[in-house]
């Protein structure tokens, strides 16, 4: 879970097919959302920050697929 690429402009994709996804924040109203690459995993929407987007990703993650 750590192949995050990192735009200047706060977004971070991970690129693994399953585990990966999108955490951005929307512009209107500054919130963070978080979007998976799994059609397993609902998006989530209405973070504080990226570091509760972040945290939300891999709790998501780890609630589905069994990380080691």
């Amino acid at each position: 879970m750590s192949n995050w690429i990192e735009s200047g402009n706060g977004l971070m994709v991970n690129p693994d097919p399953i585990l990966g996804g999108i955490i951005d924040k929307t512009i209107k109203t500054g919130e963070w959302f978080v979007i998976f690459h799994s059609d397993l995993i609902q998006t989530i929407e209405g973070l504080e920050s990226k570091e509760k987007a972040l945290q939300a990703f891999n709790d998501a993650l780890e609630s589905i697929y069994q990380l080691s």
